[in-house]
């Protein structure tokens, strides 16, 4: 929070009053106070209460906790941030995943291939992770 601060305090001037002029401003939650976070706090305390309910108390590898972990992070960030109208010809409403992170409207990754000898634990990993998904 502080290099921030700092950070925004040595900008050039002319960019302080560019973002001034379009009303863009700086709020610092205090660094121990995760009730000031509103929205997205809530969403994490969603994240983790909806993990402990899926892995109850299963033991997993590290790589299929990260990959659970990623794809949860995708469902969460497909949600639109506004009202999503139910009519086909409305533009699609704007989730963090496309516009935002991505920059494009297709969310999709490319798939990436493995090496062989990695290939039958990768698998059997991948559908032990989807599973834990399916269920989050």
């Amino acid at each position: 929070m502080k290099e921030l601060q700092d950070s925004f305090r040595q900008m050039s001037l002319d960019l302080q009053t560019r973002l001034a002029s379009q009303k863009v401003s700086f709020h610092f939650n205090p660094p121990s106070a995760p009730h000031f976070g509103g929205i997205w706090e809530r969403g994490v305390n969603s994240i983790k209460h909806a993990l402990r309910c899926c892995m109850k108390e299963r033991v997993v590898p590290e790589v299929v906790f990260q990959t659970v972990v990623t794809e949860v992070e995708g469902l969460m960030n497909s949600k639109p941030l506004g009202y999503a109208s139910s009519d086909i010809s409305d533009v699609d409403p704007i989730t963090p995943n496309n516009m935002l992170l991505m920059g494009r409207r297709d969310p999709v990754l490319p798939f990436v291939s493995v090496d062989q000898r990695e290939e039958i634990k990768s698998k059997k990993q991948w559908r032990h992770s989807q599973l834990i998904v399916h269920l989050f």
